[in-house]
């Protein structure tokens, strides 16, 4: 438990757009100098629980973030785990928005 909690204060201290990925890592991103498309990521696991590694590609930065951003509040997609992790991600991307989880 405070191995995950560690890995989330380094995931909000460098934000969920840090440049350079880690196996480690619950976010990561990249973009690639050759084309303006942009490729962002994360898996949180807790209690056993494990979301899954879920990946967003898009055009710019922006778009991506939009995606992450609805994607961290649906609990298909992410298999019902670790939804505090989620929401404190969401509250570090997703400023101004409220985390409402979302049951399909």
């Amino acid at each position: 438990m405070n191995q995950t909690i560690f890995k989330v204060l380094i995931v909000l201290s460098l934000g969920l757009g840090a440049c350079g990925n880690s196996s480690n890592d619950p976010a990561s991103s990249s973009a690639s100098s050759s084309s303006s498309s942009v490729h962002k990521s994360y898996q949180y696991s807790s209690n056993g629980c494990d979301t899954q590694k879920q990946n967003f590609d898009g055009a710019d930065a922006e778009s991506v973030n939009k995606q992450i951003c609805t994607a961290l509040q649906d609990e298909k997609l992410n298999h019902s785990c670790a939804q505090d992790l989620r929401e404190l991600a969401f509250k570090s991307q997703c400023p101004g928005q409220t985390f409402t989880p979302v049951y399909n």
